[in-house]
């Protein structure tokens, strides 16, 4: 059931769990968040992916499944080692089995993991602002007017920083140049110290220098 595995984009995670489970005859939900509250139980996607939940996947996936099966997951964020945990089984999912992911955005989950799953976009529009740097024509001097002035910009947020990482991975999928694993990783690894808060300049050199090389590779 690979074919099947998903990471759809949404801006009411619970909504559109619901209505893919409808289409599914046998499913499973994970829950991030199971409260009892007035004698009864309350079940959530309201608290962050981690690596327990993770874990209880991989344990649920690997049972016998007799019939197709889809696997609901939705969080308004992802843990990066519960992420890692779920990358292997994701690209070989067992017998009978599909992923189905949700998140509120593409910036809160790993490259390596969209590389993995179809995307469907049902949110409501709002496009990334292109970079101000054309990947067609790359050189080192545009590398390094294009840092200068992002140095020179205020962010009001690390997320608008990431976002100028994202930005560069639409660019790059645009452009259709192919990433290995490591190119990938290499984003993801971006993000990571972004949230770090590594000066985004120096995170966007290493990304860029690698472009360029693959630019020069015959």
């Amino acid at each position: 059931m690979k074919n099947f595995n998903r990471l759809i984009y949404t801006d009411n995670l619970e909504e559109s769990l619901e209505e893919t489970a409808s289409f599914f005859k046998r499913h499973i939900k994970f829950y991030t968040e199971i409260i009892e509250k007035d004698k009864k139980v309350i079940k959530t996607f309201n608290k962050d992916f981690k690596i327990e939940h993770a874990k209880e996947v991989i344990s649920k996936a690997h049972l016998k499944h007799s019939e197709p099966n889809a696997f609901l997951i939705a969080a308004p964020s992802y843990g990066t080692e519960a992420q890692n945990a779920l990358l292997k089984i994701l690209e070989e999912p067992p017998n009978n089995v599909c992923f189905i992911m949700f998140a509120k955005s593409p910036n809160h989950v790993l490259a390596t993991i969209k590389s993995r799953l179809i995307k469907e976009d049902k949110r409501q529009k709002i496009p990334l602002k292109p970079l101000d740097l054309d990947l067609s024509r790359l050189d080192l001097k545009d590398i390094y007017a294009f840092l200068k002035n992002l140095d020179k910009e205020n962010f009001d947020s690390r997320e608008n920083q990431r976002e100028k990482i994202e930005s560069l991975l639409e660019s790059v999928n645009r452009h259709k140049i192919p990433l290995n694993e490591q190119e990938l990783q290499a984003f993801d690894l971006a993000i990571k110290a972004n949230s770090s808060y590594y000066k985004l300049s120096y995170n966007l050199l290493p990304l860029l220098l690698s472009l360029l090389s693959k630019k020069k590779t015959p």
